[in-house]
């Protein structure tokens, strides 16, 4: 197994064990605040961007989305109209984004054979339209329903979630911390504790994926990094504390943001976790920089690691160098091992070691070519 070096994971787990968070870590992304425990629809849970294996010349990204859906209730999950995602271009380096892409779901039709549409809006303005997959409790769905339009590529629908971790171990190496710290430093990260087992087999997400040529997503810039949004149709009321964008004539407010995996999990207090999914990337630095430095100082982490971290989460995207292999933290790929590279950061063990959470991959095999996220999971045959 090769591992890279997750860094901006790794703060945000460094980060849960200093600052004593009472809320448990739930992986990536998922169910990371009080309004998106109540607004699955519009919860991100991870975002990987990565070059085509089979076309380099290709950006992959995947946007999954509606977290721990249970194959038994396969037919309940469909896109909200009233959601839209946005994937941001950070072509700066600054947390500002110069170019957009936004995806829009229609109504779901109604009765026997019902469907739903997806439109892009590529970062060019351009738009696409394709059918999405349907879920279904007979079987996996063989070929996935993919649009293909002058060069682009897109799929939205049920798929397995790629996403794997010990989630139940994680928390209890955490408690054990805690138990043994004394004074404020400190305590003893037991491996032992690890179950090996990941929290998220058996469960699905809806996943949207979008290929196209690289430069119809940056143009020519060769480092760039990404930020996913969800925004909910404006109701009565806008939210105190969200934002708003305006997108075919109509308002929005913020719901969700991801770029590196577990920043607002397990780095952002609870009180403060709506507030940083409706905030912009390019103010991080200045609104939670002090947090992480003095919980990474508590930790005893480096000062070069400490260096390192704060290059990667300030600001909070997802960043890729063209010039350099895919792998996190330059970009995410599906496969990657980000959950032993982050424990091996956060509770300084050597990187490549032994010290991880046991989960050996993901439960379902992702696929060699597009859609690249594995088949999803369906409800037991009858007996």
């Amino acid at each position: 197994m090769t591992h890279k070096l997750a860094l901006g994971a790794a703060s945000a787990f460094a980060a849960l064990l200093l600052t004593g968070t009472p809320t448990p870590a739930m992986a990536a992304d998922h169910r990371d605040s009080p309004v998106v425990d109540d607004d699955p629809a519009a919860d991100i849970n991870d975002v990987y961007m990565f070059r085509d294996p089979n076309d380099k010349t290709k950006l992959v990204l995947v946007l999954s989305t509606y977290p721990l859906e249970d194959p038994r209730f396969a037919t309940s999950y469909q896109y909200d109209p009233d959601v839209i995602f946005q994937i941001g271009f950070d072509l700066a380096g600054n947390g500002t984004f110069q170019k957009v892409l936004t995806a829009q779901f229609s109504p779901l039709t109604d009765g026997a054979g019902s469907s739903q549409t997806v439109t892009i809006t590529m970062p060019s303005g351009r738009t696409i339209t394709g059918n999405v997959t349907q879920p279904t409790i007979q079987a996996p769905e063989p070929k996935p329903i993919g649009t293909f339009s002058n060069g682009v590529t897109i799929f939205a629908g049920p798929r397995d979630d790629p996403f794997f971790f010990d989630l139940i171990g994680f928390n209890r190496v955490v408690a054990k911390i805690k138990a043994t710290s004394v004074n404020g430093g400190p305590g003893t990260a037991d491996p032992s504790l690890f179950t090996h087992v990941d929290a998220f087999a058996g469960f699905n997400v809806q996943a949207l994926v979008i290929e196209a040529p690289i430069s119809d997503f940056v143009g020519k810039s060769q480092k760039f990094g990404i930020s996913a949004f969800s925004y909910r149709k404006v109701g009565p009321k806008i939210r105190s504390d969200a934002r708003t964008v305006t997108f075919g004539g109509t308002m929005y407010e913020s719901v969700d943001r991801m770029g590196n995996p577990a920043v607002n999990t397990a780095f952002i207090t609870p009180a403060l976790k709506d507030t940083y999914n409706t905030s912009l990337p390019k103010n991080d630095a200045a609104d939670y920089a002090s947090t992480v430095l003095a919980s990474l100082k508590l930790f005893g982490t480096n000062k070069a690691n400490t260096a390192i971290l704060a290059s990667v989460v300030f600001p909070d995207t997802l960043k890729m160098d063209l010039s350099k292999a895919d792998g996190f933290p330059n970009g995410r790929r599906l496969q990657d091992f980000v959950i032993d590279t982050e424990l091996q950061l956060a509770f300084n063990q050597p990187l490549g070691g032994s010290f991880g959470d046991g989960v050996k991959g993901n439960d379902v095999p992702y696929l060699t070519h597009f859609p690249f996220v594995g088949e999803p999971h369906t409800a037991p045959a009858a007996k």
